[in-house]
């Protein structure tokens, strides 16, 4: 499933996805990675239709778990927002997060770009680390391209969301939406952008963001943006889960 989902990573490593937290240093002219909203960045270079993609994808996936953890079958959950088989006002941005997810996961980078919104900040790139005395900017395609090289997701946990207003209320049309999500994941290369060979001994990082996403005009959630939850709201989020559960006898 930028600062969420978009977090804005310097490293050569991670979901889009937090602006700030995040940011580790990254090897020499590489461009910055994201995460946040899964998916500071958005489209891999040479990123090609979705049609191209879904031809390319192994139909045995189909009947396998989906990547976001839902307990359902690919084709039964994300795969359908990926072929864009739902109507819009179907779609929560739950939904879309879990999607995101699970295009990071497939490195499906076009739908990263396609559920962006287009006021979201990682869509203009992002400028290299001036300590590595490379002066280059990165275009929105190369830092998903390396986000994607750099890391593999190990799970996604939605931790809570805003309410959402009824789509068919025209004052409700470009009302923002929030969901509260914690994602971990292994990098696969270090700091100087060599691969790491032994992933098993990799830790596994975990972090926790809020996306924000938008409807546009046809309905559709699109992300924002996504930052990281202060450890405050962090704490809040475990007690309320710890009492929903005391409260369901589980």
């Amino acid at each position: 499933m930028q600062k969420a989902l978009t977090s804005r990573a310097n490293a050569a490593v991670p979901l889009t996805w937090s602006r700030d937290a995040h940011q580790q240093p990254r090897p020499a002219p590489l461009c910055r990675a994201g995460f946040g909203g899964f998916g500071k960045s958005g489209g891999a270079k040479g990123a090609k239709p979705q049609q191209a993609l879904d031809a390319q994808q192994p139909k045995a996936l189909d009947d396998k778990a989906c990547p976001c953890g839902s307990g359902q079958q690919y084709k039964e959950c994300c795969q359908r927002l990926h072929k864009g088989a739902l109507r819009p006002a179907a779609v929560t941005p739950e939904m879309m997060l879990r999607a995101r997810y699970s295009a990071m996961a497939l490195k499906n980078a076009w739908f990263l770009k396609d559920s962006s919104h287009p006021d979201n900040p990682a869509l203009k790139g992002s400028d290299t680390d001036p300590s590595t005395g490379v002066k280059k900017h990165c275009t929105y395609e190369e830092d998903m391209a390396v986000t994607l090289r750099s890391i593999k997701l190990k799970g996604l946990e939605i931790l809570g969301a805003s309410p959402v207003g009824d789509a068919s209320a025209a004052d409700d049309v470009i009302g923002p939406a929030t969901v509260d999500y914690a994602f971990t994941y292994k990098r696969k290369i270090d700091d100087k952008g060599a691969k790491l060979r032994i992933e098993q001994q990799q830790p596994v990082v975990r972090s926790v963001q809020r996306a924000t996403f938008l409807r546009n005009e046809g309905q559709r959630w699109l992300l924002l943006d996504s930052v990281d939850l202060p450890q405050q709201q962090q704490q809040q989020q475990q007690q309320q889960q710890q009492q929903q559960l005391e409260g369901s006898g589980v």
